[in-house]
Parts: structure tokens; sequence; C-alpha cells
């Protein structure tokens, strides 16, 4: 169920963007944060404040389905959601909520290339992650870590 909930705030930045017209300053969301829209490209202003809104909405019922905690990750993603999508409606620039993916991404793949430094036995992230159900050889596992650095970046 967690899984399903994460696509909605997809799903409500696509509906958003794609049923605003981008010449439209004049979006009942704009008037919920307090300001006009810009001159052009305000569908995906509207689809980012959608996407904010749908995201602490979410992401609030998660927090309470969870017992009042989040992963790492969630939160993560939850701040640099609010983050970015703020940047992108104060400076009216699509611009910074592009760049959130790529950098939950860089950080993700960053995860892992650091991940055998910060650990006591020296573990790579992928092998505490899939070593209960695979059993593989240490250089299997680099080469697996490895792969998934690349996956991300």
């Amino acid at each position: 169920m967690k899984a399903l909930l994460d696509f909605i705030p997809l799903f409500v930045f696509y509906y958003l963007l794609k049923s605003t017209d981008p010449k439209n300053s004049s979006h009942p969301l704009f008037k919920y944060f307090g300001f006009a829209g810009a001159a052009d490209g305000n569908d995906i202003l509207v689809a980012t404040a959608g996407l904010i809104i749908s995201m602490v909405l979410v992401y609030g019922f998660i927090f309470i389905y969870q017992k009042f905690k989040f992963d790492k990750m969630q939160t993560f993603v939850l701040v640099l959601t609010v983050v970015m999508g703020g940047i992108t409606l104060a400076l009216r620039d699509p611009t910074y909520i592009k760049l959130k993916a790529i950098i939950i991404n860089i950080a993700v793949a960053g995860a892992f290339l650091v991940s055998p430094y910060f650990s006591k036995d020296k573990t790579l992230l992928v092998e505490r992650m899939l070593g209960p159900l695979l059993v593989m050889p240490r250089k299997n596992w680099v080469y697996l870590n490895y792969s998934w650095v690349g996956l991300y970046v």
C-alpha cells in the first residue's frame, strides 16, 4: 500500500501539468499560495503547487500509518520536494523542480559509492540490502554495487 501511495503525488503532478493552460495566470492554486502566475509556463507552476500539497498530505498519512516515524529516504524526498518546489514557485522558474530528480539520483548513487567507508565491517550497501537473499563472492558484490551506482548516475 505504501508503494501505491508514493505514486499519488506523481499522478497529481502529471494531471495538473496536462490539464492546465500554460497562459492561465489565475488558477485557484496560485491564489492558495498567494501569488499570480507568470506570463507563460503556468502549467508546471500549477503542477508543482499540486505536487507540494499532495506530497505533504500523502506523507502525512504515511507518517501516521508508520506510527509517527519516517525512513531516511522518505524524509529526504519530502524535504527536497518542498524546498525545490518552493524555490520553483517563488522564482517562477521550472528549472528547480526539474533538478529534484537529479539531486535524488546523485544522492542515492553517492550512498552506494561511499557505503563501505561508513560501515564498521566495510559491507557494501547493496550487500546489506540483498545479502539475506543472495550468496555471492565479495568480487561480485562490488560489481553489483558499482552497477547500481552507474544506474543512478
